[in-house]
């Protein structure tokens, strides 16, 4: 026995002493080394089967992705003798399951590259990769609900709004719709062809009406509304299919956005000065007197009436408006002359679209007590400074301080726009126009522009940037100032006259 065998057996002995030192007896010893031996056995035997590629009734022909791991193999399933697509496997013995996905191909070299992808990704982030569980489009889009729904606070920079949160999960169904009609409602996440969103934003313009009196009808949508479509459903896939594991980065779909609309403000989305002002006349003297309407609907025409001069005077968003509460008015400190009806309106963070507070000043003190006025003919009295300073003009609006909504005020405005048109004694047609309720913001910001207002001043007060008043407001100035343009313009040719005369 030479010395090498000498210390071997030595150190077995000391070691049998440890093991009986705890309790651990030879027959111990020896049905641990059988177990082991099994074991070894076993694994030899998969070994073997694996590199035979011997077929069962699942997965057949299987080839090793790398020749130095059985870890991962490709294989196509033995159930369908139809479909040769190949699929991969590989053991996470993180979690002791096997991780199995489609290949979407039927080419063994093209399934063997694309597995050897995503099992270096697989190694490389720890196993967390990808998950062994699939879901369907609807299960992402529970999920993605879930995710931001528990994100909601009342400051949008902060998160997301309950108002946000409720316009995206609209902006998602479409993309659940899309999916619906292509017939892939049902299928796994990872099966869903990539190139699949390339025409979703597309399919939505072109989309239809689906209920109501105008379905089947084309509903016209901004390029920049479609493309917020695709940046929700976008941002899902990426937050929960891909972070979460149920995909890869090569099978989110891919989306292309329209091109972005400039300038979108138009002439045709604002009135004149010398429009609004027939439309004021005509509103006063003719909209409260309309034969045939109660008292009640009189006094809820002068109500409007003043709703619509606040808002050309303020130039707030019609949902900021509309959220105003008597104790965010205060009288403005009164550092010039003639300044006695200057009011002061705060616009709190939860209820700015840009997450910011601000307050803005407007001449409207006059208009606030006649509102007042109204509201006593209705036979409600303004006490609760907490109260919406436009109420749902109803029994039950003004006994729980329900406030005005966009579309009340919207149908009164096309009312008002119809009136003023059909109305023969003004010959004036705004029939061809796009007013809306933004088009009071749209009066406003152009109005400060024409009175030479700087830009930082009318940014501050409607609370926007002085960039997007740079490319959605700046190009109406010179048609609006034309006659000035003009005059200026017809001084200089006169002023050339007046050399060549000279000169001869």
């Amino acid at each position: 026995m030479d010395a090498r065998e000498l210390a071997l057996l030595s150190e077995l002995a000391k070691m049998m002493q440890e093991l009986s030192d705890e309790g651990v007896n030879a027959e111990d010893v020896l049905l641990g080394t059988r177990t082991a031996l099994l074991e070894k056995k076993k694994a030899s035997e998969k070994e073997k089967e694996l590199e035979k590629g011997k077929a069962n009734k699942v997965t057949t022909n299987k080839i090793r992705v790398y020749e130095h791991t059985s870890e991962c193999y490709i294989f196509q399933d033995g159930r369908n003798t139809r479909n040769k697509t190949w699929s991969m496997r590989i053991w996470d013995k993180k979690r002791k399951q096997p991780l199995i996905r489609s290949l979407r191909t039927e080419d063994q070299a093209a399934a063997i590259t694309i597995a050897r992808d995503h099992y270096m990704n697989f190694k490389s982030r720890g196993a967390v990769y990808l998950t062994t569980d699939s879901i369907t489009t609807k299960g992402l889009v529970g999920l993605y609900e879930n995710k931001r729904r528990k994100e909601i606070a009342e400051n949008p920079q902060e998160s997301i709004t309950p108002r946000s949160f409720d316009a995206e999960v609209q902006r998602i169904k479409h993309w659940v719709d899309y999916i619906t009609e292509k017939g892939y409602i049902e299928a796994k996440l990872e099966n869903i062809p990539p190139e699949l969103g390339l025409d979703f934003a597309q399919w939505i313009r072109n989309r239809k009406i689906t209920t109501g009196k105008r379905k089947g009808e084309r509903k016209k949508r901004s390029n920049s509304t479609i493309n917020q479509c695709v940046s929700a459903t976008k941002r899902m896939y990426h937050k929960v299919a891909h972070d979460g594991g149920y995909i890869t980065a090569n099978e989110i779909p891919k989306f292309t956005y329209l091109k972005k609309e400039r300038n979108k403000i138009s002439s045709k989305d604002l009135l004149q000065k010398e429009e609004l002002e027939v439309v004021y006349k005509w509103m006063k003297e003719k909209y409260p007197h309309e034969e045939g309407i109660t008292h009640k609907e009189y006094i809820k025409r002068r109500i409007y009436n003043l709703t619509f001069t606040i808002h050309n005077l303020t130039g707030m968003r019609p949902k900021e408006l509309l959220g105003v509460q008597w104790f965010e008015i205060r009288p403005t400190r009164q550092t010039e002359k003639g300044c006695q009806d200057n009011m002061t309106i705060h616009i709190p963070v939860e209820k700015s679209k840009t997450g910011k507070a601000r307050d803005l000043v407007a001449p409207i003190k006059s208009q606030l007590d006649r509102l007042k006025y109204w509201y006593e003919q209705l036979g409600h009295k303004v006490e609760d400074k907490k109260e919406f300073v436009f109420l749902k003009l109803t029994d039950t609006g003004l006994r729980n301080n329900a406030p005005m909504t966009a579309k009340s005020i919207g149908d009164r405005l096309k009312h008002v726009i119809k009136g003023v048109s059909e109305d023969k004694s003004n010959d004036l047609d705004l029939s061809h126009l796009n007013i809306t309720n933004y088009s009071s913001r749209h009066y406003y910001i152009t109005d400060l522009l024409f009175k030479d207002v700087s830009h930082h001043t009318i940014a501050r007060q409607v609370g926007t940037g002085t960039t997007y008043i740079d490319e959605h407001y700046s190009h109406l100035i010179p048609e609006m100032k034309q006659k000035q343009i003009c005059d200026a313009t017809a001084e200089h040719e006169h002023l050339i006259m007046e050399l060549k005369r000279r000169r001869n």
